[in-house]
């Protein structure tokens, strides 16, 4: 495109005519300043804009738009329109330019006003020959009495007259009958047919009907119909009053406005006639009617090829028309507005049935899993995959550290499972021998080994048709590492001392506290069997992760001992929660617990007395993340200044952050943002 701009800057740039280029989205990308100057807009402020959009004020494309035909037909085409926000004829000369590859890159076009060639030829055209008009005048004299032929002729005329009336009114009665129970999508037709019928009538050019907004100080054609031949006026498109400021102010107070000959316009009315001089306009007559008791609308009748009289007789009835078809309008766009509205009743409803859903799974999983206490991300995140895994067969593998409950979420995804029904098995792998492990997993023949005196059945058996749940399976034996594969890859086994093999229809679930990932490394578990027990895993975060969870197993754990013991404790200090909320956890939730127990036993009255555990530092004790050190200094810091953040000597001030950021750190760390009370109610 470079050779393009190149013969841009040599040839076009300077043209005394309007030229501009088009890309092919119809993006102007050069304009000279003749074309910027025509179009009364900087010529920097043009540039990427639609060409329909600064010449023509459209969303669209003209019909037969010259630049769409000379990328079509690959050549150059000529056109010539009246632009009406110009107020101009225009004759357009567009051709294509291609690229060495040969694809069409754009169009070129050039401008000229042909206003005053046109208005000449109009003129040339309509004129009546003055011989014609002698050889009529001579005719109507031959051998006729004047008064007696002037008598025939007022007969013949009064007879035309009331045939016109006559037909006149029966079209009227047709056009209002069509707009009763008229269907929304059979409007715009009806109007259109009104109009070329009105045309027809009035032996017109040209039939409109157009909205005044006078919030806006413009009209808009809503409807418009032509004869063959002249020039289309834009639908939908607002034109200013200045276009036709006189006859603006008129309708807009519903004065009717007509002339048999632009002369007849008053002095005032000269921008109007000029105008119409422009359209060629010969005759024209404006109806404006009130529709809907507020909304202005015009029904616009044009002559332009010939001069004519327009009966005052048919305006009234023409107006009753124009009311019918302007309260059609309205109900149409009532109708469109209400169907708008009930479209987005619908999307809103729709967003509520889900939202609706959404707080129902929420509500499911809390009540589903009422022993699993918490609101954190954390918690949430495996309630939901607990609640997503649970109606399938798949294995689960549970993992995090001691005490966090992994038992628990193993008994709420069996209790959500189509396995329900049954018992949960459970075996701690670690807690037996390698040697009984075996025959507890899958039993034993009477005389299997010494001292096997009866028959055993093992946890698999026990477990056909329900869930087997394998706890701490990161210590299985590796002897034994290979026949629970072998049972997960086939669903069979053996008892000890027979061959006889045994199907079991098992869903299993594994936990462990092991990073099982870091052991296959070591060779201490079997890659393969890792695959087969990883396929849903779920990992538990510690309770030190989800510090904001801490006051509301407190409530739990407080309910359920002091509900065992006789006592009603409703309290439970601040300071005791921030404490609690302080203490890293080591034996997470099960550590929690047994504190809150014991802080039930010793407490009398109906406050809770909390006693954190001794830290043992001559034991080897974890290294503080880095969020854990964030909150506890922060919690610090707020201790100190009795949780006072804004302000002198405010926490925000001594720890040198904006207030807003200490509680979007507040609020990232599970810190209550005020300290409402001493104590929190049970």
């Amino acid at each position: 495109m470079s050779g393009i701009y190149n013969e841009w800057d040599t040839n076009y740039k300077n043209f005394t005519d309007p030229v501009f280029i088009l890309d092919n989205q119809f993006r102007i990308v050069k304009t000279n300043q003749a074309f910027a100057s025509l179009v009364k807009e900087k010529a920097e402020s043009i540039l990427g804009k639609k060409c329909y959009q600064i010449i023509h004020g459209m969303n669209k494309p003209m019909e037969r738009c010259p630049h769409v035909q000379a990328l079509s037909k690959r050549r150059s085409v000529t056109a010539m329109f009246f632009e009406i926000r110009l107020g101009k004829w225009l004759e357009v000369i567009c051709w294509p330019f291609v690229q060495k590859e040969g694809e069409l890159n754009g169009t070129i076009h050039i401008i000229k006003d042909v206003t005053a060639r046109h208005l000449h030829s109009e003129t040339l055209q309509h004129a009546r020959p003055a011989p014609e008009r002698q050889v009529e005048d001579r005719a109507m004299g031959l051998g006729i009495n004047t008064g007696l032929r002037s008598e025939v002729v007022r007969l013949k005329q009064s007879e035309k007259e009331l045939k016109e009336q006559l037909g006149f009114e029966a079209l009227l009665s047709d056009l209002s009958a069509r707009f009763v129970l008229l269907s929304q999508d059979s409007i715009t037709h009806e109007i259109e047919y009104a109009l070329t019928q009105i045309m027809e009538f009035f032996q017109a050019d040209r039939c409109g009907f157009v909205r005044v907004l006078k919030d806006k100080g413009c009209w808009k054609i809503k409807h418009i119909v032509e004869k063959e031949g002249v020039f289309p006026l834009p639908v939908n498109t607002e034109i200013p009053d200045s276009m036709f400021p006189w006859v603006y102010k008129k309708i807009s107070e519903c004065e009717i406005v007509f002339f048999d000959s632009e002369r007849e316009l008053p002095a005032e009315a000269s921008v109007d006639r000029e105008r119409y001089d422009t359209l060629g306009t010969q005759a024209n007559l404006n109806i404006p009617v009130v529709a809907n008791e507020s909304e202005v609308y015009s029904l616009i009748i044009n002559s332009v090829r010939n001069k004519r009289k327009w009966p005052e007789v048919y305006i009234p009835r023409l107006r009753l028309l124009g009311v019918i078809m302007g309260n059609a309008l309205v109900r149409y766009r009532n109708m469109v507005e209400l169907n708008e509205h009930l479209r987005e009743i619908e999307a809103l409803k729709q967003k509520l049935e889900k939202e609706n859903i959404y707080l129902l799974e929420e509500v499911k999983i809390k009540v589903e899993h009422s022993e699993i206490v918490g609101e954190s991300p954390g918690i949430k995140k495996v309630l939901a995959q607990a609640q997503l895994v649970a109606g399938t067969d798949s294995t689960v593998l549970v993992l995090g550290e001691t005490g966090t409950g992994k038992e628990l979420l193993a008994r709420a995804i069996h209790k959500l499972s189509q396995r329900k029904d049954q018992h949960l098995v459970t075996i701690n792998t670690a807690s037996l021998p390698p040697t009984l492990i075996e025959s507890e997993l899958f039993g034993r023949e009477k005389g299997a080994y010494t001292g096997a005196l009866t028959r055993q059945i093992g946890r698999f058996e026990m477990a056909d048709g329900s869930s087997l749940f394998l706890d701490e399976i990161g210590d299985l034996a590796p002897e034994l590492q290979a026949k629970l594969l072998r049972v997960l890859q086939e669903g069979q086994f053996e008892r000890l001392g027979s061959p006889r093999p045994i199907q079991a229809n098992v869903r299993i679930i594994a936990a462990t506290h092991r990073d099982l990932e870091e052991y296959v490394r070591q060779g201490k578990f079997r890659e393969d069997l890792y695959y087969r027990l990883a396929v849903f895993p779920i990992y538990i975060p510690p309770l030190r992760e989800r510090t904001e969870d801490i006051p509301l197993i407190v409530r739990f754990f407080v309910n359920e001992f002091a509900k065992k013991m006789g006592k009603e404790i409703r309290n439970v200090p601040r300071k005791a929660i921030e404490a609690l909320q302080c203490y890293p956890w080591p034996g997470n939730v099960r550590e929690l617990r047994n504190v809150i127990e014991r802080a039930v036993i010793i407490s009398s009255g109906d406050t809770l007395i909390v006693e954190l555990p001794q830290v043992n530092k001559a034991s080897p004790y974890r290294i503080e993340t880095l969020k854990e050190a964030e909150r506890h200094h922060i919690l610090k810091i707020l201790k100190t200044t009795r949780w006072r953040i804004k302000g002198p000597r405010g926490a925000a001030e001594l720890l040198g952050l904006k207030p807003s950021t200490l509680y979007s750190a507040m609020s990232r760390l599970g810190i209550a943002a005020k300290r409402e009370r001493d104590d929190i109610s049970i």
